[in-house]
């Protein structure tokens, strides 16, 4: 796109219409600009922006909302790379005060090719965590015409102290693909080299079932339900006399299922498949024990990438009319598919999501515990 132009009604209508454009992100789009829009389906959303006439300004933003992602979290850790030279007894003492000083020395500055640039710098909303801050990045985006656009979206990161002084605990709260990997280069930017800071995604263990036991057992307890699993080749395998050729030859194996107990995808990964549990989706009840909800995520940790926790959807146990179900419901295929879809808002997805990451390295951390006893 050239300097000065800016997307046209029939572009955005034909990028609409395509089923890689977010939906959520179109809703978003529309609300920000001031219109109101009924369409519930891709065609009926996409006859909107063909007959809405947007200012130049406004239609130059689309790029933030078009290819947004369902919204999700994932961490990183910044913990000593090596041995750390001696440092002087002025300033912050943890590695969580020491990012803060960098942060705020580095407020309005910006980083890199994408321009990062820290706009907001405070108390964290979440009480869970100590301080917060909000970066913005250039971000480019292809329209289905073949225009191009570019906008700054805004990334939300959470840090507080981990289990040692000179370890930091992030918490990212993804909306975009790049978010995570744009939060982790700011930040390995902030600090010198000389002081020997890293900042490594957060991850389950290459073996990891043990680990996945008790994050499960963290967020859902003894009603957790698990499905769709999606298992990955081991890294270390058995002897070839142990298992079939085609399990020896296996790199990636997805399956379709209802849900059930960990336990015997676990028992799947480890007889059958010789793999490792790389994703599948958790159902777990949420909310007071007056009035649950049951929540599906899907967790996801494959290959080398850092592990993330996806939203998925929300049930309350009421019947279409809102009228509570006549009798318990089971966290089950028939239950949830008794229960009412819950409408919530984006914000509320997330703080959803925040809770259910601070349980999950807490949970981890026990295991880590456990194991080294």
């Amino acid at each position: 796109m050239k300097q000065g132009s800016y997307p046209t009604a029939g572009a955005i209508a034909q990028t609409v219409r395509h089923e890689s454009t977010s939906l959520n992100g179109v809703r978003e789009f529309f609300a920000s600009a001031g219109i109101v829009a009924y369409a519930t389906e891709r065609s009926g959303m996409a006859n909107i922006a063909a007959r809405t006439t947007l200012a130049p300004t406004t239609a130059r933003r689309i790029s933030t909302f078009l290819d947004m992602v369902t919204p999700a979290v994932g961490g990183l850790v910044m913990q000593p790379a090596g041995v750390q030279a001696l440092q002087l007894e002025i300033g912050p003492m943890t590695a969580c005060g020491r990012l803060r000083e960098a942060a705020d020395a580095k407020n309005q500055s910006p980083v890199g090719r994408q321009r990062v640039v820290l706009e907001c710098l405070d108390v964290s909303s979440d009480e869970r965590w100590e301080w917060m801050g909000i970066l913005s990045y250039d971000h480019s985006f292809r329209l289905k015409s073949g225009q191009f656009t570019t906008s700054r979206p805004r990334v939300t990161f959470h840090v507080r102290s981990g289990p040692h002084p000179t370890q930091a605990q992030i918490l990212v709260e993804i909306r975009h693909a790049d978010d995570h990997d744009v939060v982790t280069g700011w930040m390995g930017a902030l600090l010198p080299a000389s002081e020997r800071w890293s900042f490594l995604p957060f991850a389950l263990l290459n073996d990891r079932h043990e680990e996945i036991r008790a994050v499960v057992a963290a967020l859902g307890g003894t009603n957790a339900r698990v499905a769709n699993p999606q298992l990955q080749r081991r890294g270390t395998r058995t002897s070839a006399g142990e298992i079939t050729e085609f399990t020896r030859n296996m790199q990636d194996a997805r399956y379709t299922t209802l849900m059930q107990g960990l336990e015997s995808l676990l028992d799947r990964a480890d007889a059958v498949d010789d793999a490792i549990l790389g994703a599948f989706d958790l159902y777990a009840w949420s909310g007071s024990t007056k009035s649950p909800v049951a929540a599906r995520l899907r967790l996801k940790q494959l290959n080398r990438d850092p592990l993330t926790v996806t939203w998925g959807a929300a049930r309350e146990q009421r019947t279409a009319s809102g009228l509570p179900l006549a009798s318990g419901v089971q966290l089950d295929a028939d239950g949830w598919e008794a229960m009412t879809p819950v409408g919530w808002d984006e914000d509320r997805k997330m703080q959803h999501l925040r809770g259910v990451w601070h349980q999950i390295l807490s949970s981890v951390a026990t295991a880590t515990a456990r194991q080294a006893a």
